[in-house]
């Protein structure tokens, strides 16, 4: 009678309440609940190990890609837009106590020589205010680069190592008539020289660095 009265859909419902209670669920179930923070703490842990580890050969890996990529990309805005600029009288001080050039009564000549040349071969990146036509002392009010042939025949002058006339105008031909035929009159100067800090220390690195 009583079997009569139960329908299928009763009898497997209680089919599988039964099977539920008395078979127990897989090991992996009861242990993951246990075991998943172990498991992703060691993931986490040994993740952190490792990137600390290598860091500090993945950010010098970086900083070398953007110093021989100076001029970026435009999905990026290019690396330039980042570089690190100083007056070039730091640089000047920086490099004049790498070299042990102490000549400070010549203003550096050493110094002064060796950042030339470093900017004339493309190594060092120098930007300026160029002069305008408009006056014979005048600069423009935006920094533009240098370009390195610029250097073939102009020089940094002694203006260029002092900081009280960081404002002032920074290069020289290197003989009267180098610039043409106006001689010194040509308007071919820059003034307000920076050079570009990543370069400096590529190029003469600090020994406490």
């Amino acid at each position: 009678m009583f079997l009569a009265s139960v329908g299928p859909g009763d009898a497997m419902s209680n089919l599988s309440q039964w099977v539920a209670l008395v078979t127990p669920p897989p090991a992996w179930i009861q242990a993951s609940r246990v075991d998943s923070w172990l498991i992703y703490g060691s993931l986490f842990l040994i993740g952190g190990s490792i990137l600390w580890f290598f860091w500090p050969f993945l950010s010098s890996v970086r900083h070398n890609f953007v110093d021989s990529h100076p001029q970026g990309n435009a999905a990026t805005g290019g690396a330039r837009r980042s570089a690190h600029w100083v007056p070039i009288y730091e640089a000047v001080a920086h490099v004049a106590r790498i070299l042990k050039d102490a000549d400070a009564a010549k203003c550096f000549p050493r110094t002064l020589n060796a950042l030339r040349q470093a900017a004339a071969d493309g190594h060092l990146r120098v930007r300026g205010r160029k002069q305008t036509g408009t006056q014979s002392m005048a600069f423009s009010g935006i920094h533009t680069d240098v370009p390195n042939a610029y250097w073939v025949n102009s020089t940094i002058g002694a203006l260029a190592t002092d900081k009280k006339h960081a404002d002032d105008t920074h290069t020289n031909p290197e003989t009267a008539f180098a610039w043409g035929a106006q001689g010194i009159e040509e308007k071919n100067r820059y003034a307000d020289l920076q050079v570009n800090w990543n370069d400096i220390l590529r190029l003469w690195p600090s020994p406490n660095e």
